[in-house]
């Protein structure tokens, strides 16, 4: 009699085992859970790439897959091939909906390979994407450097950032180039006001190279405030500048044009 309890209640367990197993079977596979969604969150009107491109590098087949089995690591290591995405947040919204939004890297200049071709750099120094000509037209180059020169590359942008950020608006760094003799060198375009012998209200734009000297010639703020306080003294005086000598650290030294 004892036995025959156990064979009951040995059954009965496999019954109810078998039961709920087959029940989340069915949920799992159930076509009221199928992906039928790919939401994509809003995107900025500069997006390299629109919400029909970013659902294709998510490549799920919809109503094909169940979603309790979509798996979004793999999708989020698949978007982020795509060198532009720096971040992708997925989120499954039950009972069919995946919800992706994607951020983008921002460009902070050009950066020109010794082949001639045109990538972007973002602030970390992650070289990226391919030249768009309908977006992000007005930035600055950085040439001369090799892509896995991680260091120069860093130090051009800093160069970069320390000019940009003292220079009035009107003032732009149009190029910073490592040179295997000279060092690194920033082409600099600034504005005559009121430039002589025009109306008050026209301007004009001198462009000076400023020679910054080897890589290892270390800047502080207070340096490119000086670089940055004679670009505007030329500016305000209306004085063509050919070249800027700011790598000795104490002094910068101006070569005018022969017109100035």
């Amino acid at each position: 009699m004892a036995i025959t309890k156990k064979v009951i209640i040995i059954i009965f367990c496999f019954v109810a085992i078998s039961t709920g197993a087959w029940a989340v079977y069915s949920v799992f596979n159930s076509p009221l859970f199928s992906l039928q969604v790919l939401e994509v969150a809003e995107l900025p009107p500069d997006a390299p790439m629109d919400s029909r491109a970013i659902t294709d590098l998510a490549a799920l087949p919809l109503g094909a897959v169940s979603l309790f089995k979509v798996d979004l690591k793999m999708i989020e290591q698949r978007m982020l091939e795509n060198s532009w995405i720096q971040q992708v947040r997925l989120e499954k919204k039950f009972p069919q909906t995946l919800s992706m939004s994607v951020e983008f890297r921002q460009p902070v200049a050009f950066f020109q390979t010794g082949s001639g071709d045109v990538s972007y750099v973002d602030i970390d120094g992650k070289i990226f994407g391919r030249l768009r000509l309908n977006s992000y037209t007005d930035l600055p180059f950085i040439s001369g450097i090799v892509v896995d020169d991680k260091e120069k590359i860093k130090t051009a942008l800093e160069i970069l950032h320390g000019l940009e950020k003292n220079l009035d608006k009107m003032s732009r760094i149009s190029n910073v180039v490592w040179d295997g003799q000279l060092g690194f060198r920033a082409l600099v375009i600034y504005p005559f006001y009121g430039a002589k012998g025009k109306s008050s209200d026209q301007v004009l734009f001198g462009r000076a190279f400023v020679e910054l000297g080897p890589e290892n010639f270390v800047f502080k703020d207070a340096q490119f405030k000086k670089i940055t306080a004679v670009i505007s003294y030329l500016s305000t005086h209306r004085i063509s500048a050919q070249r800027i000598w700011a790598d000795a650290e104490k002094k910068i030294v101006v070569k005018t044009a022969r017109s100035s």
